[in-house]
């Protein structure tokens, strides 16, 4: 039963009849004490936790619990282990003495360790125990062994070799812990799926293959165990001649897909290789293949999706609903990257993970992704997934997993578990999140958080402040700073915050309200020492300082300012100093729109001489020294200067100023600018695509690349390339030397100027290098053209010499499925391209 305290359920248990009796029988030699009472304060942390929602509890058996009577103790104790349902042995560096013999009975066992083990796993293999665990503790000393010590390490290597009980090895007693809670809660989940044979206890053993086994590919029938088809092909196969040559490269590939196919449990996994899963899907239309080889041929097809080497869709002979019960069915394979890939398919479309079809369900599912031996990718798509398509009932499960992971996986699934909350309220949401307070907040929380943050009072705001999540605190300080709902006894607090961005926001605030915030303070919280790895060669221990938070904070300053204000300001500053007069022409536009364009014009050299001679007076040799010193800065000021008077001027967005524009690039060395893009987008023409693609050059002119800046602005150079050369599209590819342009440049073109692009140049740039740029390529294709001229393509592509593995598989993709389909997986790898 769930009894509610406060904000956070929690699960407590009482017995009833319904309850079964689960006990663990604990065998180990003297010594290992701390282990035994940990197993015993665990069983009773499990019992409380989940003892109603599994409708079982667990008994821990062992010596300690034997009662004495006439007959040898160690067979009151075997006595007790025979009630048992699962043992679990634990062992040191010490084997045990031997049981305590009497008159009646001789024993050939060297321990009652070994008496209690031998009894246990006689017990299993009749059936009469559930299951076995072991768990080794790391041996410290190895040198020169005593015969103890010999005995228990001549154990460990029989179980590792016959590789029958399941065993663990821990060196510290937190981690023993956590094993004792993994194969409690693994026990527990099994027995509460009621799924004999255990699909938990399957995901445990890392040899098992109980999801992909042929069992499930071809289900009982009278009919015989291989199609008609598949026996003719065998037929023919078997009457061939015993030459080298005999068979085709195409019959070798089937035959290794028949045998791919034919798998159980105890068997190696197989799977089909790229090339022989191409050459089966280069000859399809001449095949009949059975059900086994189609799904076997899909299941290839998750196992490389991740890198589209192998076409997976037309094997699905486009039908939706067995696709979704394919891919359902491989939420939970053992193979990682085929778990993966069935997973990002079910995230797309919103597939439930299964609520108990047969012999698979929705714990299962969750278990299996976020167990702690499955990668990392899996556990990252399983969590993005859950995050969007969990549960309430899927809480139990979610939270039994976060009790066993700490750090960036623990905050991961208090994330899930938030968002969960919050598709059912968004109070009970913010109760969780405040009750969970995770230190970092998930990208789909995040998104989640931004359209609720606004609609909290500042009461919760404030309580949100003091959250650990930089993002959380951010996020609400902002918006108690746009209420003017900060109160300055927060601002200050806050203003030693551990985040800069925190820093700034609190000092900004203070600022404003009229506190007085010294240089020397702002700089001490707002400029901060960075590690720079680029300059290493310089300096084993380099470091610059970032001063962008605190030039941030004087232009917030500035930003109150007055025009007069701004002005008289900047007739005292120095030469190098242009700050106020830049930030008035960006707050006052209209008062300040001719002084702007003249200081373009001129390229700030009649302002740096005026000032310089202003301030600069001095005929003392110091004062000569220094203006020397500051007219060798003259360049590369008046340059950086006008950088940004050209952001303010073309941020206003205003087609007479295009020529001015024209003229300052042309003439100077411009670093790339989004507004500088922005504007060349939707003012500029063909001319212009000169002017904005020019690299550094001997002159010194033009829009000036780097390798530092290049990649970020790419997206909004694209996106002017395109603007700008849409009429003249295949010259504008063919005109484009950067190849890291193209894929930006093709994702970007309208459809209806991609749908006029002909066949053979479509084919043409799907074979063109780089595997992102055909891939997008690929997608605009299934997304933009009619299945029938996708199919055309695909074809016409296949029948190229030279051909590559991603293209026929996205291709494939709109050439099998529906539409709708095909366009809502398109459009989702785009946009993450």
């Amino acid at each position: 039963m769930l009894l509610y305290a406060g904000n956070r359920e929690q699960i407590h248990y009482k017995m009833s009849e319904n309850h079964e009796i689960v006990r663990i029988f604990l065998a180990s030699p003297s010594g290992l004490d701390e282990e035994r009472t940990a197993i015993r304060e665990i069983i009773e942390d499990i019992n409380r936790r989940n003892s109603s929602h599994w409708l079982l509890r667990f008994e821990a058996v062992g010596w300690e619990d034997t009662v004495g009577g006439n007959r040898r103790a160690q067979e009151i104790i075997n006595r007790d282990l025979e009630k048992c349902d699962y043992f679990f042995g634990i062992l040191d560096d010490h084997w045990g003495t031997p049981p305590s013999p009497n008159e009646n009975v001789e024993t050939k066992y060297t321990s009652g360790f070994e008496e209690e083990y031998e009894l246990a796993n006689k017990m299993y293999e009749n059936k009469q125990m559930a299951d076995i665990f072991l768990f080794f503790k790391k041996i410290q000393k190895l040198r020169d062994p005593g015969p103890s010590l010999r005995k228990v390490l001549e154990f460990q290597q029989h179980v590792k070799d016959s590789r029958k009980p399941l065993y663990v090895e821990f060196e510290k007693i937190d981690v023993f812990k956590n094993k004792i809670y993994d194969a409690l809660n693994k026990i527990g989940w099994e027995r509460k799926t009621s799924n004999p044979g255990g699909t938990v206890s399957a995901l445990s053993d890392q040899n098992s293959d109980v999801f992909d086994s042929v069992s499930e590919l071809h289900p009982e029938t009278s009919e015989f165990y291989l199609s008609e088809p598949t026996r003719e092909f065998l037929n023919a196969i078997k009457n061939k001649s015993g030459k080298s040559d005999a068979l085709t490269k195409f019959e070798v590939a089937r035959l290794r897909l028949i045998s791919s196919g034919l798998h159980q449990t105890g068997n190696d996994g197989v799977y089909i290789g790229a090339h022989d899963a191409n050459l089966l899907f280069f000859f399809r239309t001449n095949l009949e293949l059975s059900h086994m080889e189609k799904t076997t041929l899909l299941t290839a097809g998750l196992r490389h999706m991740e890198y589209q080497t192998v076409p997976f869709w037309c094997w699905t002979d486009g039908n939706l609903e067995r696709t979704e019960q394919f891919i359902q069915s491989r939420l939970v394979a053992n193979d990682d990257s085929v778990a993966s890939s069935a997973l990002k398919i079910a995230d797309i479309f919103g597939y439930r993970h299964p609520s108990d079809p047969e012999n698979i369900n929705r714990v299962v599912c969750i278990m299996r992704w976020l167990n702690d031996q499955s990668n990392s990718s899996l556990r990252n798509i399983a969590e993005t997934y859950l995050s969007r398509w969990a549960q309430e009932d899927d809480i139990p499960v979610l939270q039994h997993v976060r009790e066993l992971r700490s750090g960036q996986q623990a905050t991961n699934l208090d994330c899930i578990i938030v968002s969960i909350k919050f598709r059912h309220s968004e109070s009970a949401g913010f109760r969780e999140l405040k009750e969970r307070d995770p230190e970092q907040i998930s990208t789909e929380l995040q998104l989640i958080l931004q359209d609720t943050i606004q609609g909290q009072t500042s009461e919760v705001l404030e309580g949100l402040a003091k959250q650990k999540s930089d993002y959380l605190r951010l996020a609400s300080i902002r918006e108690l700073i746009r209420r003017n709902a900060l109160s300055e006894e927060m601002a200050e607090e806050l203003s030693g915050d551990n985040s800069v961005d925190i820093r700034l926001e609190a000092i900004k605030s203070l600022s404003d309200r009229g506190v007085r915030i010294s240089e020397s303070r702002a700089q001490r919280a707002l400029v901060i020492n960075r590690n720079d790895p680029g300059l290493a060669i310089f300096s084993d221990s380099w470091e610059r300082k970032d001063t962008s938070k605190f030039e941030d904070y004087r232009r917030h300053k500035l930003s109150r300012m007055s025009l007069m204000e701004l002005l008289a300001m900047d007739e005292k500053n120095s030469p190098l100093d242009a700050d106020a007069l830049l930030t008035a022409c960006r707050i006052f536009p209209k008062e300040t729109r001719i002084l702007l364009r003249e200081l373009i014009k001129d390229g700030f050299e009649e302002r740096f001489e005026n000032r310089l001679a202003d301030t600069l007076y001095s005929s003392t040799s110091k004062g000569e020294e220094l203006a020397e010193r500051t007219r060798k800065l003259k360049n590369i000021t008046c340059l950086q200067q006008t950088q940004e008077a050209l952001i303010i001027l073309v941020t206003q967005m205003k087609q007479k100023d295009l020529g001015l524009v024209r003229e300052v690039v042309d003439r100077q060395e411009i670093e790339p600018s989004k507004q500088l893009f922005q504007y060349f987008a939707r003012f500029g023409n063909w001319n212009d695509i000169e002017r904005i693609l020019k690299t550094r050059s001997e002159e010194g002119k033009g829009v000036t690349f780097t390798s530092f800046n290049y990649f970020y602005y790419v997206v909004d150079l694209t996106d002017a390339l395109v603007k700008i050369g849409s009429s003249r599209f295949v010259d504008l590819l063919e005109r484009i030397e950067m190849p890291e342009l193209r894929p930006g440049v093709i994702k970007s073109v309208g459809n209806q100027v991609f749908k006029q692009l002909s066949d053979e140049k479509l084919l043409e740039l799907l074979s063109m290098e780089g595997p992102e740029f055909r891939k997008i390529t690929a997608l605009k294709c299934i997304n933009v053209l009619p299945k029938s001229r996708v199919s055309s393509l695909l074809e016409k592509y296949m029948e190229k010499k030279s051909r590559f593995y991603n293209v026929i598989h996205w291709l494939d993709l709109g050439s099998s499925m529906p539409r709708h389909y095909v366009q809502k997986i398109a459009r989702t790898e785009l946009e993450k391209l």
